[in-house]
């Protein structure tokens, strides 16, 4: 009882109420200003009980179990006056990544609290016989993706067969779309339940924004977008989702619900797991607000000790305290690479005086375990091995679809990056101030990109003073001349050590995000970074910044106090701007949101 009534909050907190049968429809993303909230209520859409139901997606995380339930009993009732499916079809992830096919299903029965809920042996057989699934009973052992939801199958449809379905992470588009052929070609009436948990292991604020790409993706049924950026247990799942969807002309996504289990225990930095609960129905679809969203780390060096201590299991034990979702869930996941890759294998030096860096072949892993898509090479050490090293870079850094973002020597058209949103497009320009301090070139970039509306500017810059804790008169000044020419941000790297974050023109300035993965172990200052995430909205930009420490260079998210005194202490400057949110804090610019 308790937990349903936090939930209830909760769901007052993130979603725009409706009526209580006939489902929502919200606006769900960063933590919403009070403006949001109340401006969406006016724009709801009331789902249409007349109107046809194709496939719904569920959580299988049982701190939201109740509320799945409900929503189970909601469906149910759209079933009340036509014919209820006779084949549902359950497909979650593979938790465990067991069996041998990245597709798997199984014909046993499932006994349940309210009955035994059979398999649809007809459907299975078929999909088998065409190598389109595996039968692979042994992998649905203790697999809770499917277990933790046939329950709730088997009490609104009581008469249905079930075809359960599991899919490995690395399953591809191409087999979600063969499942998907598969399915409708040999049982075009099935009903889909998606059971899949969204955001993984972020606080709170980050996960929502990561949800809210996941979500914009849903609504336009983007089922490549979802399998590339959705940041959940199963981007495949809703894949398969969108598709189904498609197929069916239920073009229209209702949202239930939205939440967070770091929101429902009151710990927004906690390792949160968040959940969505809708289906897709008839009716024209809801087109979401413009947006873009981004997410920016400041240096990466990953040569000399950092080399020596990591390359040999290409860096995951780098990340293994950090993990690989926090850049995943955004259109433009940034950083600055401080220095060149080699294409050819090399044995990193560990000595820390050495400061011509060449970082191995094995640093491309280590960017694509990060799911990193562009980085910064404006900088002071990325010309170490010379042009040919910094072309070799910009080469493996493409064939790896990771954008190149700068040179270190100019700024032009082309070392500029740009990341197509909803509606709106991002574009990262990097800078190297240090070598290149005529700024002429990049206030006519800043002006060009900026002569479209729909165009939103970020300058990357390389500058400042070494191991200062507070910005410059001179980084101060440039920045004033990039917003003045239009910029609508200004997130720097160089120092490293973080800088304060300053604001002009209603216009955000973090002046250094630090170091994120670095060997300069003779500092606290020099252990500690930011990642500054954000969207861009027709409203303005949504920004939280997350403090991070490293032990042995190895980087993990700060919590509650630590991170606090961290982001306090740098933001005094932008407090105007800042709103405390049930999902951490957040800054709004302009401050009127």
């Amino acid at each position: 009882m308790r937990i349903h009534s936090v939930l209830k909050m909760v769901f007052l907190c993130t979603v725009i109420p409706a009526g209580v049968a006939g489902g929502l429809v919200v606006d769900v993303g960063v933590p919403p200003s009070p403006a949001q909230v109340e401006s969406s209520r006016a724009t709801a859409v009331q789902p249409s009980f007349a109107s046809r139901i194709s496939a719904l997606v569920v959580p299988h995380h049982e701190i939201v179990g109740q509320r799945r339930t409900e929503m189970f009993r909601v469906v149910g009732e759209r079933f009340a006056e036509v014919e209820k499916p006779e084949t549902i079809i359950l497909i979650g992830p593979n938790h465990f990544e067991r069996g041998i096919a990245n597709i798997q299903t199984t014909r046993r029965s499932w006994n349940t609290s309210v009955g035994m809920l059979e398999a649809d042996g007809g459907v299975i057989d078929a999909l088998a016989s065409n190598k389109t699934v595996r039968d692979e009973p042994g992998s649905f052992n203790g697999e809770h993706s499917i277990y933790l939801i046939v329950r709730d199958i088997k009490q609104t449809f009581p008469d249905a067969r079930i075809v359960p379905i599991i899919v490995k992470m690395e399953t591809s588009q191409e087999e979600v779309t063969a499942l998907a052929d598969a399915l409708n070609g040999r049982c075009p009436a099935c009903f889909v339940v998606a059971s899949v948990d969204f955001s993984h292991y972020q606080p709170a604020a980050l996960a929502d924004l990561h949800d809210r790409l996941t979500l914009r993706a849903l609504v336009n049924r983007d089922s490549s977008l979802l399998m590339q950026k959705a940041e959940v247990d199963a981007p495949a799942v809703l894949s398969f989702l969108a598709t189904w969807a498609n197929r069916h002309d239920t073009k229209r996504f209702v949202v239930f619900d939205h939440t967070n289990s770091g929101v429902i225990i009151g710990n927004p930095d906690a390792e949160s797991t968040s959940h969505v609960f809708g289906w897709y129905e008839e009716g024209e679809p809801v087109v979401p607000e413009p947006s873009v969203s981004f997410a920016f780390a400041g240096d990466i060096m990953l040569g000399r000790a950092v080399g020596y201590w990591y390359e040999k299991d290409s860096f995951r034990k780098l990340f293994s305290d950090f993990g690989n979702r926090v850049f995943w869930g955004v259109d433009a996941p940034v950083a600055n690479l401080e220095g060149p890759i080699s294409a050819a294998i090399l044995r990193s030096n560990p000595k820390p005086n050495n400061l011509s860096f060449n970082f191995p072949p094995q640093s491309m892993s280590a960017l694509r375990f990060l799911k990193l898509r562009a980085v910064s090479l404006a900088n002071n050490h990325t010309l170490n091995q010379g042009a040919n090293g910094l072309e070799t870079t910009r080469t493996l850094l493409r064939k790896q679809s990771i954008c190149p973002i700068g040179d270190p020597r100019e700024v032009s058209q082309q070392t500029v990056c740009t990341f197509q949103g909803q509606g709106l497009r991002l574009t990262v320009i990097g800078v190297n101030v240090l070598s290149h301090p005529k700024q002429q070139p990049v206030i006519d970039a800043i002006r060009e990109l900026k002569k479209d509306d729909t165009s939103r500017v970020i300058v990357f810059p390389h500058w400042g003073v070494e191991y200062q804790p507070k910005h410059s008169p001179e980084q101060e000044q440039l920045a004033k001349q990039w917003i003045d020419a239009g910029a609508d941000a200004v997130i720097g790297a160089h120092p490293h050590v973080v800088q304060d974050i300053g604001v002009y023109k209603e216009k955000p300035i973090v002046y250094s995000l630090g170091n994120f993965v670095f060997d300069q172990t003779f500092s606290k200052e020099t252990q500690q970074g930011l990642i500054a995430a954000g969207e861009f909205t027709d409203k303005g930009l949504s920004l939280m910044v997350l403090g991070h420490e490293s032990v042995r260079a190895k980087p993990r998210l700060l919590k509650g106090d630590s991170k606090k005194k961290i982001i306090d202490t740098i933001t005094s400057a932008i407090a105007a701007y800042r709103q405390d949110t049930p999902f951490g804090t957040v800054f709004y610019f302009p401050a009127s949101q």
